[in-house]
This record gives structure tokens, C-alpha cells and sequence, in this order.
């Protein structure tokens, strides 16, 4: 087929890097790899998180169905944002350790460091990180 047209290098990166900024807007030298689009791991969670959405609309048409008042489980706002750090720990690859107030926090306990008090600063810049498809686009040998 001389027709075909190989469009591999638009498509996403696995992988990105970013570095996180301190609240003030310096440089820290923390460095964050996410798992870009169509990387095994954000396929993965976007599985969960589909099954999650699938187990709501199925229990709310159940109770439909027996004439009976949805009700949704009782999530504490801890467990929120346990389960959101949870979800966005899981496109984060690797990360440069970091300590805070003595306490090491290599990329497996990025979880625990993200729902710590005082790191809004960074889960804001891993979340816009995630977000921004632009970050995981590849870069054209003529630019």
C-alpha cells in the first residue's frame, strides 16, 4: 500500500516530566514523571474510575427498580481526598524524593504526601500537569 500514512509521531507521549514550582514560584528541583494518555497506567486508572461510574449508574437504576430512594455512600471529605491523591498517584511513574519535616516521600508514598496540609501547592501543578494535553504532544523535529 503506497497510499499509507504513518501518523505515529502526532500521537501522545507515554510519558512527561514536570518540575514542581515552590508556593513562592522558585525552583525546588523536584521533578514529577506522569503517565501521559495512553500510557498502561492512566489506561488503567481510567478502567477504575469507568468501573467506579458503572457500579453508581447500577446501583442508582437497582433502586429504581425496587422503588426505593438512591442512596449514595457516605464519603467523609478525608476519604475524598484520600481517593483523589489515590487516583492521581497512579499517573505519577517516578518522582526526585523529597522530605518534609524529616519525613522521606519516595513516588510509592505519593499518595500520603498528597493529601498532607500545606500541598495544595502541589497537586495543583500535578493536576494542571495531568490535564494539559500539550505537555504529553510530541515536539516536531522542526520546531
Amino acid at each position: 500500500m503506497s497510499n499509507v500514512i504513518d501518523i505515529s509521531a502526532h500521537l501522545p507521549m507515554e510519558t512527561a516530566t514536570v518540575q514542581i514550582k515552590a508556593p513562592d514560584g522558585s525552583d525546588m528541583g523536584w521533578s514529577v514523571t506522569l503517565a501521559g494518555p495512553t500510557h498502561p497506567k492512566t489506561v488503567a486508572l481510567n478502567d477504575l474510575i469507568a468501573d467506579r461510574n458503572l457500579k453508581k449508574s447500577r446501583d442508582i437504576e437497582a433502586s429504581q427498580i425496587n422503588r426505593k430512594p438512591y442512596e449514595p455512600p457516605v464519603i467523609s471529605p478525608g476519604q475524598m481526598r484520600r481517593e483523589a491523591a489515590s487516583d492521581m498517584a497512579a499517573r505519577i511513574i517516578d518522582w526526585t524524593p523529597i522530605q518534609v519535616n524529616g519525613e522521606v516521600y519516595d513516588v510509592s508514598r505519593a499518595a500520603e504526601l498528597l493529601v498532607l496540609p500545606g500541598m495544595e501547592f502541589a497537586v495543583a501543578q500535578i493536576l494542571e500537569a495531568i490535564t494539559v494535553e500539550k505537555l504529553f504532544t510530541r515536539r516536531s523535529a522542526s520546531a
